[in-house]
């Protein structure tokens, strides 16, 4: 391995420590209450080396946020390879949702506050936002193009009304599992059912 390779390399491993050791203090604390002081500390290490890797918590954020969801556009593409019953398909999905949702609960609301709350409240993460928009629209055009390879005659609306129906249907669940907590395990055939019952003729 030469001298750049090893560099590179050691590079990449100082910020998966410092990305871990924010996601730790964010299951702790929430994301509200995150500091690059809190960072440096957990990771052990100064702050002005923490510096050296992100030069603020905004791209600190950005950075874990697409960890999070490139490994959760990887999880789904491989659902929307395969061929099959729409049904089994769909409830795939929705359980790799919810997976996601139980293993980043304060991922999905900080982003669904930074989407949907006072933009003023979230001024100093104009590039999160961005991100956040970015996301939200290839996920919107997976799930469509998903709909769009089905028979049209099935349905009472077209795959962009699907894809933004069941989009509002998790949303809300999402959301409402936050102020009142369950087991949300036991729930994919329950949001399928709504959701099928909705839009198939």
């Amino acid at each position: 391995m030469s001298v750049k390779e090893r560099r590179k390399r050691e590079k990449r491993q100082r910020e998966e420590t410092i990305l871990q050791a924010a996601e730790e203090i964010i299951r702790q604390d929430g994301f509200v209450n995150l500091s690059m002081d809190k960072i440096a500390e957990k990771a052990e290490l100064s702050k002005g080396t923490l510096y050296l890797y992100f030069e603020n918590k905004q791209q600190l954020l950005i950075g874990i946020i697409k960890g999070h969801m490139d490994e959760l556009i990887e999880r789904l593409e491989r659902i929307f390879k395969k061929r099959g019953e729409l049904r089994q398909l769909l409830r795939e999905l929705v359980v790799i949702l919810l997976d996601f949702y139980k293993n980043s609960e304060e991922l999905f609301h900080f982003l669904h506050q930074l989407m949907t709350g006072n933009p003023s409240q979230f001024a100093q993460y104009t590039g999160l936002h961005q991100q956040g928009l970015e996301y939200r629209e290839k996920f919107m055009q997976m799930y469509t193009e998903f709909f769009a390879r089905y028979d049209p005659k099935m349905f009472r609306c077209s795959p962009t009304q699907m894809t933004i129906i069941l989009n509002g249907i998790l949303t809300n669940f999402f959301v409402s599992r936050f102020f009142d907590p369950k087991n949300i395990e036991t729930e994919p055939d329950l949001i399928c059912d709504i959701f099928l019952r909705g839009v198939l003729k």
